[in-house]
């Protein structure tokens, strides 16, 4: 697994979230981030920045600008509120659980580490509001696949319970309302939709195909529309329609497959006319139109932008506010922050920042 860029995925989220190779949080208010945290595999620990409010730029947290996690952090997310962060550590089945330091955005371990009774826990999300949360266990084959937690007034996880989903799901997404949550199982090919009750537990809707190596969904800020990355070269972007929770195929099925590309993320810009999506096999970021029916059509003020020195880009997201997009470039081991024209087309503005090894994904705390 380490290092493989097959099961690279990409959140939500949306957004939040989300988002990519790694499950990202759902910020529910447009208001500017003031940090940014990005999950290292290889180190073992998360990097925090805070992050400039007029110019977007991050900068390291001093005296620390990073902190300890578990085994191979996969994946940060925070909650809507920005007072509470969870990382899955993929190595030894746990979820880190962390406050946020209201003023400086600094990460103090919350408790212990919760254990997810099931192999590799990959990708994590919290719901807009706040009150659950949901983990993907890539390393099971099938049962216990995904597993909701609720979230206790001191930001504790305790679990609901967990669900059945394709083999090796690699990502997990809650849809802007709130009310659908969408795991990609890459052994499968496919998508698995679920609603979310009352008390935060799943319920399967359906499944819908996808293509090789499905390695993360992104849903639209309208809610209309859903697209699964597909990181086996040559990739692809499948589309999908939104109708009561259940997916299915937009026309065209998919983005026209690329030779040597791997997309790996995807995310929109505040207004989901514009979307973005990392490619970690040809080093750039494919710049997308969404049409009137969601299909994603090559913008044609510019259809890509190279990373230049970033390599193997496998994360993207895009502030808030829609001013900027940060991509993690997990070869270079970078953060580039970009920014985002009224036109949907992106420009680097100059500011990179070193992460820790193998960094897999990031996410921004209002």
């Amino acid at each position: 697994m380490k290092g493989n860029l097959y099961t690279v995925a990409m959140s939500l989220l949306v957004a939040g979230l989300i988002a990519g190779c790694g499950g990202g949080g759902f910020s529910a208010t447009a208001q500017a981030a003031k940090s940014a945290y990005v999950a290292n595999f290889n180190d073992n620990t998360v990097s925090q920045y805070t992050r400039d409010a007029t110019t977007g730029a991050l900068t390291p947290m001093a005296p620390a600008s990073a902190v300890p996690a578990g085994a191979n952090p996969r994946s940060v997310t925070v909650d809507p509120a920005g007072k509470y962060a969870y990382v899955a550590n993929y190595k030894d089945n746990t979820v880190s659980q962390y406050t946020i330091d209201a003023t400086t955005g600094a990460l103090t371990p919350n408790g212990t580490p919760i254990a997810t009774g099931a192999a590799g826990p990959i990708s994590v999300a919290v719901d807009p509001t706040g009150k659950y949360a949901y983990v993907a266990n890539s390393g099971t084959t099938s049962a216990n696949g995904v597993s909701a937690y609720s979230i206790g007034p001191t930001g504790l996880l305790k679990l609901i319970g967990s669900m059945t989903t394709g083999s090796n799901p690699y990502f997990v997404t809650v849809d802007p309302s709130g009310k659908y949550v969408y795991v990609p199982s890459a052994g499968n090919l496919n998508v698995w939709a679920y609603s979310i009750s009352p008390t935060g537990a799943l319920n399967p809707i359906g499944v819908v195909g996808a293509g090789s190596g499905t390695g993360s969904v992104a849903v639209d800020p309208t809610g209309k529309y859903a697209y699964a990355t597909n990181t086996a070269a040559p990739g692809s972007v499948s589309q999908y329609t939104i109708s009561a929770g259940a997916l299915t195929a937009n026309s065209p099925a998919a983005t026209t497959p690329v030779t040597n590309s791997i997309p790996t993320s995807l995310a929109f810009d505040s207004t989901g006319k514009y979307a973005f999506v990392t490619d970690a096999g040809l080093n750039m970021i494919s710049q997308y139109t969404v049409g009137a029916t969601g299909a994603l059509t090559a913008n044609t003020l510019g259809s890509t932008v190279s990373t230049g020195a970033g390599t193997k880009p496998c994360y993207i997201v895009v502030d808030p506010t829609g001013k900027y997009a940060y991509v993690v470039n997990q070869g270079s081991q970078t953060v580039v922050q970009y920014s985002i024209s009224a036109t949907g087309t992106l420009t680097a503005t100059g500011t990179t920042v070193a992460t820790g090894g193998n960094p897999y994904n990031i996410v921004l705390a209002p």
